[in-house]
């Protein structure tokens, strides 16, 4: 009676034992980062991938976003802080539209400073928001040195002391 009792609770744990195995899975692969590729202000086509093994810190901006803008001189002192480690990559992903095109060209000429810019061109736009989900900007990610979205809700730049936890915590991870 006891091994039919062991057996029937072994049988009955199966389920649950495949449940959590799929979500374990699902899990890992929702966290993968999607790859894209963009243009910068030169013209030069930049993917997310170019920069595997390297943690990055991703801002979805724009030129005609008040908010956007007032975070950009925190993200300055932001990148000032990491200037020397080259494990960490701020990349700036603009939706501007054709509109303020010019005016996103002039911003990003005068405020390179140590940060990729890409400019996510109609074509890709609608592409880039879906894979990231983006509703409304700013918007902060960071994707981990394996790729992975550790952060899809990043702290902004102007909450220093917690992005800059958030940021350490990813740097201190081996690739």
């Amino acid at each position: 009676m006891n091994r039919l009792k062991k057996l029937s609770s072994i049988i009955l744990s199966i389920p649950a034992v495949c449940i959590v195995a799929v979500f374990a899975f699902a899990q890992h692969t929702v966290n993968k980062a999607p790859d894209f590729t963009l243009t910068d202000v030169q013209g030069k086509k930049i993917s997310l991938s170019d920069y595997q093994g390297k943690v990055v810190y991703i801002d979805f901006w724009a030129t005609w976003c008040g908010p956007c803008m007032a975070e950009m001189p925190h993200g300055k002192k932001l990148r000032e802080l990491y200037k020397n480690n080259s494990d960490i990559v701020f990349m700036y992903v603009s939706f501007d539209n054709d509109y303020t095109l010019k005016t996103w060209e002039k911003y990003v000429k005068k405020n390179t400073d140590g940060a990729i810019h890409l400019y996510s061109d109609q074509g890709k736009i609608d592409s880039v928001l879906t894979k990231y989900n983006v509703q409304y900007i700013p918007r902060y990610v960071l994707i981990d040195k394996k790729g992975n979205i550790a952060y899809k809700e990043a702290a902004s730049p102007s909450q220093t002391e917690l992005v800059c936890k958030q940021i350490n915590e990813l740097l201190k991870e081996s690739y």
